[in-house]
């Protein structure tokens, strides 16, 4: 049985998740991707839009190239970012 001080700590999690994914979206995608939720966020982005490849032992992801700008700017405006 769960306890209910497990149960407040995985809601925790839940929500802290939740908002990280939401300053993700905010911070470095445009403003078309604003009504998107968070579960359709990595489907949206990545299994959509690309596949892992492994060519000569590195690991690539491969994007199609309708979505390689958008790519392009994430990469740029999370660097911005971290970067201060």
């Amino acid at each position: 049985m769960w306890s209910i001080w497990g149960q407040c700590d995985f809601f925790r999690v839940g929500v802290l998740a939740y908002n990280v994914a939401k300053l993700f979206i905010l911070n470095t995608l445009d403003y078309s991707w604003y009504r998107h939720q968070v579960q359709t966020l990595p489907w949206r982005l990545f299994q959509t839009a690309g596949r892992v490849v492994y060519h000569a032992g590195s690991v690539w992801l491969k994007v199609r190239r309708d979505i390689e700008e958008l790519f392009s700017k994430v990469r740029r405006r999370n660097w911005e970012c971290a970067s201060g």
